[in-house]
């Protein structure tokens, strides 16, 4: 009853307001853009229920962007058909503004209880497939048809006029439970921090923390994934005149001469051989440099194998090559992204066109490319890399956050299409930057998958470069530093100085600078193509502009000002009433039960205590509870002496009362235990 009071207190204050719209538009707060929903990954972090989300309005379809960027090759998801018929029937403000306000309303309100309808049924789903709960929380949107949310915060406050709760507690007003006052600035570039760690080159931190654990053991974040980058080899290779070895490749062998390891030097001349990340045993004994056509081998001594260790090799002429590089962005587009996607597609953006502007004779490929989870709309949309920027850039700003269902995601599916299925050049530097915030699944066929798609990558020179943002756990930052630093990327990290976003996890690292997250993927960039590493800046971060209040347009309740008091016709004064307290009454008694109780046992419990009538009502089975009724009056005195005995059962941790007053009776404005 509580829960359905609350409903229609909500459509009541969704038509007031749509009418205040109408008649006021200047004292109203207007919907102005489509918040992605989300959950807080665990790591707390992060709960996870994927949240799906609506299309920004005027983004384009599915359909308009196969028919406008290069035809995506894309990784269909069980049963939910190919990418290219996806369509978005979902309302969007842009829906409401070439509507009268009636029609607004009506269907407003029709696509409201469409909302909870819909999330009734997959709660029922959920049940009957995994007997587990489900949480509908909307995370402070306003469910729509289609599991989608409307945002009517304005533009750069997200505690304005919100909604938020859920199917099993209601629906409350106020501010987003996901994120109370989330700062909500236009999307542009320049306002997300973010900072870099690089294992590579701060190897004695991470060995001496694997080490010392302080408390933790840490390398068990390692364990978890079946990687192991223990162990290493650190070579620079130079040619004669001292310039930097490029992309030569190099071939580690084990004692008996089985390869053991493949890699590629990047434009400084660096290779990193994590010999026994992928649980290899024993030291390798040789290895192989090939460059220009020249090879040089070199016998690997136990000084080699000092983590401080860098083997120097010097042979050969300089072997010059065009300028090239092959830029790929592989980019989680589940539903827990909505907080920051639009925000690091106006930053990708601009780091492209930055690129692309700073080198005019740089031959430049880009490939974007989009993942989601195994019954997603699309599991992997890829692109193919071309040198049309434009093109990729238009696939780039079309996507949104949609689906996931679970805190992890296909990461697996995205790495294996973006090494296996992409045509990366033989010359070029190859960067592929990693952008989520969530693991993969972890099972043996993903990890297996992993090792598979990080080997195939080290041997073609790919460096991957994660951007780890909200919601990423300690699991997940290890997972991706193992990428980082055994293909020779670096670990680059959202933090919580923009403002902007969920929480950010704080690294398991040394010091760092925290950077503008463009000026930093900008620099990293440069960095791989000339070889030479620079400062970075560190970040100005504006002070987050304050807002007036909004005067709320309805009246406030001085007793809760957090509920509305909802405008309603004047009733016709009554007589008043004597308070009545009644000395007894059916009731419902709701117990808690320890798991594996079954009905049987409950029902055996009921027929000890048949003086009372006592029988089951309902059977909540996702929760391990019950609601027992009483078939006969009892005095209140009888009541509690049967709560305390149902308390002292041996299966039963919690017994409480629920009243259950007749039709007939006055409420009596008395204390009574509440069970919702």
């Amino acid at each position: 009853m509580k829960k359905t009071i609350r409903i229609i207190a909500v459509i009541l204050v969704l038509v007031i307001a749509l009418s205040g719209c109408k008649k006021n538009t200047d004292s109203s707060v207007a919907p102005d853009k489509v918040t992605n929903g989300a959950t807080n990954g665990s790591d707390g972090g992060s709960s996870s229920s994927g949240k799906t989300d609506t299309a920004p309005a005027g983004s384009t379809s599915a359909s308009d962007r196969d028919s406008t960027a290069s035809a995506p090759a894309a990784t269909a998801a069980p049963a939910t058909g190919d990418h290219a018929s996806e369509t978005d029937a979902s309302l969007s403000p842009s829906d409401l503004t070439g509507r009268s306000s009636d029609e607004a309303s009506s269907s407003l309100i029709s696509d409201f209880i469409a909302g909870f309808e819909s999330k009734s049924l997959a709660k029922e789903a959920a049940d009957d497939a995994s007997g587990s709960s489900f949480d509908g929380g909307f995370y402070g949107e306003l469910p729509l048809a289609g599991d989608s949310s409307w945002d009517m915060a304005p533009e750069g406050l997200a505690d304005g006029a919100m909604f938020s709760g859920s199917e099993t507690e209601g629906i409350e007003f106020g501010t987003s439970d996901y994120a109370p006052d989330l700062y909500r600035p236009t999307p542009k570039a320049g306002l997300l921090t973010a900072g870099e760690w690089n294992d590579n080159k701060n190897y004695a931190f991470l060995k001496a923390l694997i080490a010392n654990g302080q408390d933790d053991d840490f390398g068990r974040y390692f364990r978890d994934w079946s990687l192991t980058p223990f162990g290493r080899l650190v070579i620079h290779a130079a040619c004669e005149d001292g310039s930097a070895m490029a992309n030569a490749v190099v071939k580690v062998f084990s004692a008996d001469g089985s390869l053991r390891w493949t890699c590629r030097t990047d434009n400084a001349g660096m290779a990193y051989v994590y010999y026994n990340v992928l649980g290899d045993s024993g030291a390798p004994a040789s290895l192989k440099v090939n460059y220009g056509g020249n090879e040089f081998d070199y016998m690997i001594t136990s000084a080699d194998l000092d983590q401080d260790a860098v083997i120097e090799l010097s042979f050969g002429s300089f072997n010059p090559v065009p300028k090239a590089l092959d830029l790929m962005f592989m980019i989680d587009t589940t539903g827990s992204m909505w907080d920051e996607l639009e925000y690091l597609q106006a930053e990708l953006e601009d780091v492209i066109n930055r690129v692309k502007n700073a080198n005019p004779n740089l031959s430049l490929r880009l490939s974007v490319n989009f993942y989601r989870d195994l019954e997603d709309t699309y599991i992997v949309r890829s692109y193919p890399f071309s040198a049309n920027i434009d093109e990729e850039l238009k696939a780039l700003k079309a996507e949104y956050a949609d689906g996931g269902g679970d805190y992890e995601e296909a990461v697996e599916l995205a790495l294996d299409d973006a090494v296996s299925k992409h045509e990366w050049s033989e010359d070029a530097v190859k960067l592929m930057f990693l952008v989520l915030d969530a693991p993969p699944h972890n099972r043996q066929d993903v990890r297996d998958s992993l090792a598979s798609t990080l080997e195939a990558a080290v041997e073609k020179g790919i460096r991957v470069i994660p951007v780890a943002s909200s919601g990423v756990d300690k699991t997940t930052e290890f997972l991706l530093r193992t990428f980082a630093m055994v293909t020779g990327g670096t670990y680059t990290f959202l933090t919580d100085d923009s403002g902007i976003g969920g929480s950010h996890i704080t690294p398991t690292i040394g010091e760092y600078v925290v950077e503008q997250l463009c000026d930093l993927l900008v620099r990293l960039i440069d960095e791989y193509l000339t070889g030479v590493a620079s400062a970075p800046v560190k970040a100005e971060i504006p002070e987050h502009p304050t807002q007036a209040p909004i005067e709320p347009w309805y009246p406030i309740d001085p007793i809760d000002p957090v509920d509305p008091i909802l405008p309603i016709d004047p009733i016709e004064p009554i007589d008043p009433i004597e308070p009545w307290v009644p000395e007894h009454s059916n009731s419902t008694v709701i117990i808690s039960t320890v798991e594996g109780t079954t009905r049987e046992m409950i029902e055996a419990i009921c027929a000890k205590y048949s003086d009372y009538g006592l029988s089951i009502m309902y059977e909540y089975d996702s929760i391990n509870a019950f609601a027992l009724k009483t078939e006969v009056e009892l005095p209140d005195s009888e009541l509690f002496a049967l709560i305390d005995a149902l308390n002292a059962e041996e299966c039963i941790t919690d017994a409480s009362l629920d009243y259950i007053y007749r039709l007939d009776d006055p409420v009596p404005d008395v204390p009574k235990t509440e069970t919702e």
